[in-house]
């Protein structure tokens, strides 16, 4: 698809995105048929009809209730099999594109995880398992470097595997392409956007209350007399928070009006590698430019044969 043909001129990709992932989505095959036999619809001609006249409200509680996941169909038309083959032939949409990751992306989907041979083994056992000692080697719990205990390595591990590496791959990848391409890095936390008194930290989502000025006591959300489920929404916002998302509003809104010239800081691939775009980086209001590695991408060389088991030595991820 080229950059006439699309129906978009630009492209904003927050949190990453799915082109290379370490493991396939499963099917969600069994999630449905779990779902037509606690509805008694269990018959092959008429099951989705049969869905569709249930109240809303007890199909919910049964997806909630039965944990039940239902992941996109690949049917190479609107979802490909294989979003890398189809980037690195350049059969993609050739737009700009603002992409990036938050710094601590997989505390909230870790939370209460403490035991990590478990999860490593559920993560990359089945496809790569001789990288798992790698990345006990270089994830040690108990250091200093702000992974001290199981839950903090299975985030940080997490946040790598699941957003941090991939992004990258992605956006280079584009970069490579010749499109015009920025990456961020969101790398702020504040009193007032800090679920169960900070622990999930730099969490995923907590970018985009930053980035559409909707953070509490911000331009459109009062600040609350009691908090707001886990988000402590009767915090006031910071001079520091007010103006990071005033910072980020406008660069967001300004590649969007004009993706050709950026949101504000290098492109990926000028400036000798100084062009990743750190929104908040050591209690900046704004933008600090570093480089990659900078950010933690030198740790994803581990990750990189779980990517090439999935997606193919054919890539070239190394």
């Amino acid at each position: 698809m080229t950059k006439e043909t699309a129906p978009f001129r630009s492209a904003i990709l927050q949190s990453g995105q799915i082109s290379y992932r370490i493991a396939p989505r499963p099917s969600g095959r069994l999630a449905w048929n779990a779902l037509t036999a606690a509805l008694n619809c269990t018959s092959p001609t008429n099951n989705l009809t049969c869905v569709r006249a249930a109240p809303a409200t007890l199909i919910k509680s049964i997806i909630e209730q039965r944990s039940l996941a239902f992941n996109p169909y690949a049917d190479n038309v609107t979802y490909p099999a294989n979003a890398a083959a189809n980037r690195q032939a350049g059969k993609f949409a050739a737009v700009p594109i603002l992409a990036g990751t938050n710094a601590q992306e997989g505390r909230v989907f870790q939370y209460g995880q403490t035991n990590l041979t478990a999860f490593l083994a559920a993560t990359f056992g089945a496809t790569t398992p001789q990288i798992i000692s790698t990345i006990l080697a270089n994830f040690p719990v108990g250091t200093t470097t702000g992974t001290n205990t199981p839950y903090d390595v299975i985030s940080a591990i997490y946040t790598l595997a699941a957003f941090q590496c991939g992004a990258g791959l992605m956006i280079n990848e584009t970069a490579a392409q010749g499109i015009p391409t920025w990456r961020y890095f969101y790398d702020a936390q504040f009193p007032n956007w800090s679920p169960l008194n900070g622990t999930l930290g730099i969490y995923h989502s907590s970018e985009i209350a930053l980035a559409f000025g909707t953070y509490p006591g911000g331009p459109v959300n009062p600040v609350t007399s009691a908090p707001s489920g886990l988000i402590p929404t009767n915090v006031a916002p910071t001079a520091q928070e007010a103006a990071l998302s005033s910072f980020m509003n406008a660069a967001w809104a300004n590649f969007a009006k004009n993706p050709e010239a950026g949101p504000g800081w290098n492109k990926l691939g000028t400036f000798g590698g100084q062009d990743v775009g750190v929104l908040g980086a050591s209690g900046s209001s704004g933008v600090t430019v570093m480089t990659e590695d900078a950010v933690g991408d030198e740790q994803c060389a581990q990750f990189l044969p779980a990517f090439r088991y999935t997606q193919g030595p054919v890539y070239g991820l190394v």
